[in-house]
This record gives C-alpha cells, sequence and structure tokens, in this order.
C-alpha cells in the first residue's frame, strides 16, 4: 500500500483579502499556508458556519503579564490543532508598537 500525503487546495487569496483571479478565472493552489494565516488572524464569529475557529489575536497586543505570550501561543496551536494541523514551531515578536508578527511552521496531520 503506497501512502500519499493530502494536499489542501483552496481558492488563494490577495493580501487585501480578495480572491485572486489570473486570466479571468479564480487561482486556486495549495493553500495550507494560506488557511494556517487565516485561522492565526481571524477572531471567534469571523467564519459564519464554524463560529468558534479564530485566535482574536487583537486581544494580545500591547498585552502585559508573564504568561500573555505562553496563552497566545497555546491558542494558535489549539485552533490550528481542531482545523487538522501540528504547530512544529511558533515563534512572537513585537515588531512595531500595536503589531505583532508572528511565525508558525506548522504541518497538515489530517
Amino acid at each position: 500500500m503506497s501512502y500519499r500525503k493530502f494536499i489542501a487546495q483552496d481558492i488563494l487569496i490577495t493580501a487585501d483579502g480578495l480572491p485572486l483571479i489570473e486570466n479571468g478565472d479564480f487561482v486556486a493552489a495549495a493553500s495550507d499556508e494560506q488557511h494556517i494565516s487565516l485561522i492565526a488572524q481571524s477572531n471567534k464569529g469571523d467564519f459564519r458556519f464554524q463560529p468558534i475557529v479564530g485566535c482574536n489575536v487583537s486581544e494580545f497586543i500591547n498585552a502585559s503579564g508573564a504568561n500573555v505570550q505562553l496563552e497566545l501561543k497555546q491558542r494558535i496551536a489549539a485552533q490550528l490543532g481542531n482545523d487538522g494541523y501540528k504547530v512544529k514551531n511558533l515563534s512572537l515578536s513585537q515588531e512595531q508598537v500595536g503589531q505583532l508578527g508572528i511565525n508558525i511552521d506548522a504541518e497538515r496531520i489530517s
């Protein structure tokens, strides 16, 4: 029996959130990176048919406390886990005042 890794495909979107269109048609391609980014950036309730999906990262911008980064990392890992991803590496950085940098290395497990 051969094993073939599942590659998720979806319609790609631009940085502005609009569908990517080439030659008058939607562009569909491997979309794991896009899915991971959308889940990390979204808030609960952003997805109409999946209202509990979202990390609410905006709650953590300029937040202080010993466990803030740990809590955010756990939230992101849990949300991605619910969508079939395993987080291999997750790092956070304060890029500018009011901007949080999130670097996620994850792979699809289901």
